[in-house]
């Protein structure tokens, strides 16, 4: 396998349950803006102020590469391996999007 792309993201949070019935609270200080637009924004003072249930937090972190994409050789029968990315019909698509996106 071979990492082809890199998507990185100037900012993100992420956060995984590790079961059901799972809450986070979280606090934003600053702004009085529309805070889902800001969770994101690496430069929002945002703290975790209760967790239950959660895996995996990352909150406000700079600079990421959540996601990548990777290729491979496909072993093929009766002809040559093929170096392909593996694709499926229903594969999500991924765009840029900024904070201006977001109302």
């Amino acid at each position: 396998m071979v990492v082809t792309d890199l998507i990185t993201a100037a900012g993100a949070t992420i956060l995984i349950s590790n079961g059901q019935n799972a809450q986070i609270d979280l606090a934003l200080k600053g702004q009085a803006a529309p805070a889902m637009a800001k969770l994101a924004d690496a430069k929002a003072n945002v703290t975790v102020t209760r967790a239950v249930g959660i895996g995996t937090r990352i909150v406000a972190a700079a600079g990421l590469t959540p996601l990548f994409n990777v290729t491979g050789v496909k072993r093929r029968f009766f002809r040559d391996d093929q170096f392909a990315r593996r694709r499926e019909a229903n594969d999500a698509q991924l765009v840029e999007l900024s904070y201006k996106d977001f109302p």
